[in-house]
């Protein structure tokens, strides 16, 4: 039997069948399972590496260079750091301990810093794992990217690099590679599936809309800003388990390697077909793939059965390019609106084509074809 969940220890000591293994893609268990697996036996990474993992001011000081960030316990004391250090906006601020964006913001003026210290701050103060500090380092403007690796005895037997990298200005990808690779290889993992996340510091590229407001990476207009400077990885935080569900999906659709599966497959030692599922597709990628996340712009109850489906219908050339959705609110569901605390969206969509160009337009053409009504 595999476990895919972190149960307690003595509920698993007490369980009467056979246990191959245990793991978990919740960021807020990946600790306890791995502390579950050394006490009982089951192959694992260290926990001390997921602690480091989860720990957003630990992971910057592990940076060769930490770009001058630092960690303030609440307000009182960011009042007495300003009082020595000069900062320069803007700045980034989100709690040491905290999973995704949440409650990572960016601020421009001292008021807000000082409004997302105390948010930061408070995130998880009553949480199970009680922590009240916040760190605070600089904005750096440049493409955002996602890179997901496969790691076997730290050798990277499968990467891709997502969310338009901009290969064509940036020179090789295997920078953004290699980069990645050491910062997970410093905090103590060796094999596994790993999501990061990173910006590209003096990147030649930026993302701007053309003159006829079509938004792609292009040269950046401004060529004379990064003063010769090469270009860097910045990282913005490892994430010690596969890519989120619908990155997931897409790779496998595109590439034909599952992370889940390779996580698994690690967690029960099977490090021959570990190895083996990681090779992709042979004659490559099977098309361009985009993750469209349509978000709620209105609170009420949906009135339409299915918006999702009721969109291809009405446009049944976008079928095709469409192999995989769900639609989360349908007719009935309570929408809280984008004034809300709390994220929602109203579907998910998968796109692909042939071409990335002709991937983007279809994106926008999608969202802009997508209606619903509430009431």
């Amino acid at each position: 039997m595999f476990c895919f969940l972190g149960p307690r220890r003595p509920a698993i000591r007490s369980y009467d069948k056979p246990i191959d293994g245990l793991m978990t893609v919740s960021d807020s268990r990946l600790i306890g399972v791995a502390r579950a697996c050394e006490v009982l036996g089951y192959t694992t990474s260290p926990s001390s590496a997921y602690v480091l993992a989860g720990d957003k001011y630990q992971t910057r000081m592990m940076e060769p260079d930490t770009h001058g960030a630092f960690r303030v316990f609440g307000t009182d004391e960011l009042e007495k750091v300003l009082r020595s250090t000069e900062v320069t906006y803007p700045l980034i601020v989100k709690p040491c301990l905290g999973w995704g964006s949440q409650a990572v913001t960016k601020v421009s003026t001292e008021v807000e810093l000082f409004e997302a210290v105390e948010k930061a701050c408070e995130c998880h103060a009553l949480a199970p794992q009680q922590r009240s500090d916040a760190v605070i380092e600089p904005y750096i403007d440049g493409p955002e990217v996602d890179a997901n690796f496969v790691l076997l005895n730290g050798e990277v037997i499968f990467c891709e690099i997502s969310d338009d990298f901009p290969s064509p200005g940036d020179g090789d990808s295997q920078q953004a590679i290699t980069s990645s690779r050491l910062c997970i290889l410093r905090q103590g993992f060796s094999t596994g599936t790993f999501h990061c996340e990173a910006r590209l510091q003096h990147s030649s590229h930026e993302f701007r809309k053309d003159e006829n407001g079509f938004e792609d990476l292009y040269p950046r207009r401004d060529t004379d800003t990064s003063d010769g400077r090469s270009v860097g990885v910045y990282l913005l935080e490892i994430n010690a388990r596969p890519a989120g569900y619908l990155e997931t999906v897409g790779v496998n659709l595109v590439y034909g390697v599952d992370y889940f599966a390779q996580q698994t497959l690690f967690s029960v030692n099977d490090n021959f077909r570990y190895r083996a599922l990681c090779h992709p597709f042979p004659d490559g990628p099977r098309s361009y793939l985009s993750i469209l996340v349509l978000q709620e712009d209105v609170a009420g109850i949906m009135k339409t059965e299915d918006a999702t489906a009721e969109l291809l219908r009405q446009y049944p050339e976008l079928e095709p390019h469409v192999p995989l959705y769900a639609t989360i609110k349908k007719k009935g569901d309570r929408l809280v609106g984008p004034k809300s605390s709390e994220v929602h969206f109203i579907a998910w969509i998968l796109v692909t084509a042939q071409k990335r160009r002709q991937c983007l337009r279809l994106v926008e053409q999608i969202r802009s074809h997508f209606r619903y009504e509430v009431e």
